[in-house]
């Protein structure tokens, strides 16, 4: 899920909103850590009350209109993202409710966050785990919301027991007798991407772990992420994270000390 992240965080202590209209270019997400407000989203929407450990998702291009019932203590941030991406969808009942942990751990990361000058990533980290935790644990989610299919299921877990390997599709979607079509469109309908997509997101995501984590040579993560062309590998990723490898490593590392025994 592609987060662009276009305004700052904000953390907020108010009796009264001095804007309790605003008309939204961007997606906002308002996380409440004291307090209640009603929220009215769209000039036909039904009203809501966001409470204390609450998150509503209130969509770009809306009117939102705001009443504080409580003194109010929230954070806010403002984002672009895919809207027909599943875990977006499942958001849309415009109030999130996660279990007391999945809050406590929010919370105590955007502590943290706030006082940060260059947080940017560290805020498109946590919109991106509001919108995965609500989309596996929500207890308002979208009726969209669905639990992976068998098939699916067994072909994600096959994918990632063998990164290093050639994978063809034909053969993949045999394993869970199902035609090369049928996964494609399994995998539309479940996960929003096609099973070689999918792939190429888990061999990157695994990439990027090796990077940080190991100190083998670009060509040998190549490998063992099922690339046999290191220069195919390096253009994946650099599409895939807009860095070559060699300077994500860098990147990542460039503040840690290694020391070798």
């Amino acid at each position: 899920m592609e987060i662009d992240f276009t305004n700052g965080l904000l953390r907020v202590d108010l009796k009264k909103f001095m804007l309790p209209h605003l008309k939204l270019r961007w997606d906002m997400i308002m996380i409440v850590e004291k307090g209640t407000c009603k929220i009215i989203c769209g000039k036909e929407g039904k009203p809501f009350e966001l409470r204390e450990g609450e998150i509503a998702l209130l969509p770009a291009n809306n009117d939102i209109y705001r009443e504080a019932i409580t003194p109010l203590t929230f954070y806010q941030f403002s984002f672009n993202t895919t809207q027909d991406h599943p875990f977006y969808k499942a958001a849309l009942s415009k109030k999130i409710v996660l279990p007391k942990e999945q809050m406590t751990a929010i919370f105590q990361g955007l502590r943290l966050a706030y006082p940060i000058i260059n947080n940017s990533e560290l805020i498109e980290h946590y919109i991106s785990y509001i919108f995965s935790q609500n989309y596996l644990f929500g207890k308002n989610g979208s009726k969209d919301t669905k639990i992976l299919s068998p098939e699916v299921s067994n072909t994600i877990r096959y994918l990632n027991q063998h990164l290093d390997e050639k994978i063809d599709i034909d053969l993949l979607a045999a394993r869970v007798y199902l035609s090369h079509s049928a996964l494609i469109w399994k995998f539309k309908q479940e996960l929003n991407t096609t099973p070689s997509q999918y792939l190429i997101h888990i061999r990157l995501r695994y990439a990027k772990h090796l990077l940080i984590n190991t100190d083998h040579s670009i060509t040998k993560i190549a490998e063992l992420c099922g690339y046999s062309n290191p220069f195919y590998f390096t253009n994946a990723f650099r599409k895939y994270t807009g860095k070559n490898p060699t300077s994500f490593r860098e990147h990542q590392l460039k503040d840690v000390k290694i020391t070798r025994i």
